[in-house]
């Protein structure tokens, strides 16, 4: 089962209507955009990549959601990269068969170590000030279906 919290599908509709202005404006070119590109990448992430995994090992953060004394509570959130300097975080559960996408970077915020607007430093924050819930069963019951 694919699931998105409401921060996640906040970010996807602002994508789209990028898109769909794009398209407005670049009627015969608009696929060949980044956002069409990343988009169509993204897509492919959560609908194809991320499900199809086994274990969600290639998926691990590797520690990177902040401070050493915040780690080990943030272990359990995955991340896949669907443009070489976006990250998505995500939840899943193996034994629910369920996957829980939660935040995706912006294209104007790219991945850049050590930045104020760093995809992992943004995310942390989201966890810490509890806009996105660490706790599953808390995360579950804020989700809604995956729009598609």
């Amino acid at each position: 089962m694919l699931l998105a919290h409401p921060v996640f599908v906040a970010k996807l509709e602002d994508f789209i209507a990028i898109l769909e202005r794009t398209k407005a404006k670049y009627p015969d070119t608009w696929q060949q955009k980044a956002i069409a590109r990343f988009l169509k990448s993204l897509t492919h992430k959560i609908l194809v990549e991320v499900p199809a995994s086994d274990d969600f090992s290639e998926y691990r953060h590797g520690g990177k959601l902040g401070k050493s004394s915040r780690k080990s509570s943030y272990r359990n959130w995955y991340r896949a990269k669907p443009g070489s300097r976006n990250r998505l975080f995500f939840r899943v559960d193996i034994q629910m068969k369920v996957i829980v996408y939660v935040w995706i970077n912006d294209l104007d915020h790219p991945r850049k170590e050590g930045d104020k607007n760093d995809p992992y430093l943004v995310f942390a924050k989201l966890l810490d000030s509890g806009t996105v819930p660490n706790d599953f069963a808390d995360l579950l019951s804020s989700s809604g279906d995956l729009p598609v």
